[in-house]
């Protein structure tokens, strides 16, 4: 009997696996005929994702091909996998401290909702910008608990939020319904609950790219923010950043 449910465990996280594997190629090939968007204006920074914790059940790519995207367009982006746990405001602010950069344009989802809101009260130089991306439809997921002290403290960064809805019902097939599963699995067996993925704020059926360009258009209204400061890259050597760069 142990046996035989070891067994199916064992098949079970093999082909979910597997499947994300044939998944992040798929979706990797379709990036190859993306047309791009005309665009010469790129922020001077660096835009940051924060990423959340990975599991067999979500291995690759948090925020799926949105960063893919942006990097399509010119703009230059990273993913700041942060540690779980109760230090992970500490852990991004150890990991900005080493950011080969001035400065950067953070972004995360709703289950970074809390560091974001530390990192708003923390005056450091390297955070140009705070967004946090969010589904207005979704359900409430902030831990209620007693407020410490240092939640208490005013804002000194603003942060602003990318509200997100489904644009288009994702097509009924066996890779959706796999990936819906995968990501089930992941969100009920090795996250809190305040630590859920939603789709929809990480384009996780985003076959369209209309959840991309939403973050696209995000980009571009940073860039202008930093040329209003005098802080963005134009003209040709923007332009010359349009290049696709397939990976």
């Amino acid at each position: 009997m142990v046996t035989t449910a070891l067994f199916s465990a064992l098949l079970l996280v093999s082909a979910a696996i597997t499947f994300q594997v044939f998944r992040r190629r798929e979706r990797r090939r379709a990036m190859n005929g993306l047309e791009l968007k005309p665009n010469c204006l790129l922020t001077r920074y660096p835009i940051v994702f924060l990423s959340g914790r990975k599991s067999l059940f979500r291995l690759f790519d948090y925020w799926n091909e949105i960063p893919l995207y942006l990097r399509e367009h010119g703009y230059d982006v990273w993913e700041l996998e942060a540690p779980p746990g109760k230090d992970r405001t500490e852990a991004i602010l150890r990991a900005l401290e080493d950011l080969p950069a001035d400065k950067c344009h953070l972004i995360g989802d709703s289950s970074s909702g809390e560091e974001l809101e530390a990192l708003a009260r923390v005056s450091h130089p390297k955070i140009a910008s705070l967004t946090c991306v969010r589904n207005p439809n979704a359900e409430q997921r902030t831990k209620k608990t007693a407020p410490k002290p240092e939640d208490l403290k005013p804002f000194t960064n603003a942060i602003e939020y990318l509200e997100l809805t489904q644009s288009e019902k994702p097509n009924t097939n066996w890779r959706t319904l796999m990936a819906g599963f995968c990501l089930f699995v992941h969100n009920h067996v090795f996250l809190d609950r305040s630590r859920r993925v939603d789709p929809i704020e990480t384009g996780e059926f985003d076959g369209s790219f209309a959840i991309a360009s939403r973050f696209l258009d995000l980009a571009v209204t940073l860039a202008e923010r930093d040329l209003m400061s005098g802080e963005a890259e134009r003209g040709e050597k923007a332009c010359a950043s349009m290049t696709p760069i397939h990976s």
